[in-house]
């Protein structure tokens, strides 16, 4: 009984991955081969909304969710493929059709979230791409929050910064000095940060 309930719920949630990759748009970046086919017919049979190029185009932000990119063209330099691994506008997965430390090193570099190996099997294209959708989701909110972190000690600091231009030129204490910061944002229906910053910008050009 456990057995069956078990398998019913792997096929409830194998179901619901299926519908949700109706929407998963799909950039496959490789030479028109049998391969190329292969993945493709395979993509679009699993539900995905795919599209093809070759070369590689220039891939902006929203464009698409995930990008399969054929690795071997790529280091063979028969295209060039423009990355921003650091902030990458999709999921990437490197599609390889051998191994070597050249290739795999390659896929590091451009930071794959998932890889497909050639020749194309059934078994695991799915599940990688899922992974490819949640690694990508899970850097881009690391990367939402390390953002998030920096403005906020920017802003400290020029809060900061602004308190003791206010201590020097006014002849106040820090808490006062802050007081005026916050009545100012208050009074301009501004962020305590702005207020700061311009005081230090009206600051600098007076010196």
């Amino acid at each position: 009984m456990t057995t069956q309930k078990h398998q019913r719920n792997e096929s409830m949630q194998l179901s619901s991955l299926v519908r949700n990759l109706k929407s998963v748009r799909v950039l496959l970046i490789q030479p028109r081969d049998e391969e190329s086919e292969n993945l493709y017919r395979h993509l679009t049979r699993i539900g995905c909304r795919v599209q093809t190029s070759w070369p590689p185009p220039e891939i902006n932000d929203a464009d698409f969710d995930v990008v399969c990119v054929a690795l071997r063209p790529i280091m063979e330099r028969e295209a060039s493929l423009v990355w921003d691994s650091s902030k990458p506008p999709a999921a990437l997965v490197a599609v390889i059709d051998y191994e070597n430390p050249v290739i795999v090193q390659a896929a590091v570099e451009l930071n794959a979230h998932a890889v497909i190996g050639l020749p194309l099997r059934n078994f695991g294209t799915l599940a990688n791409l899922f992974i490819a959708l949640k690694n990508f989701r899970n850097d881009k909110d690391q990367r939402d929050q390390i953002e998030k972190l920096k403005r906020r000690l920017s802003g400290m600091r020029a809060v900061s910064n602004a308190k003791e231009i206010l201590m020097k030129n006014k002849g106040v204490s820090e808490s006062k000095a802050y007081s005026m910061i916050r009545d100012q944002a208050m009074n301009k229906r501004m962020s305590v940060q702005d207020v700061a910053l311009a005081i230090i910008n009206a600051n600098e050009i007076f010196q």
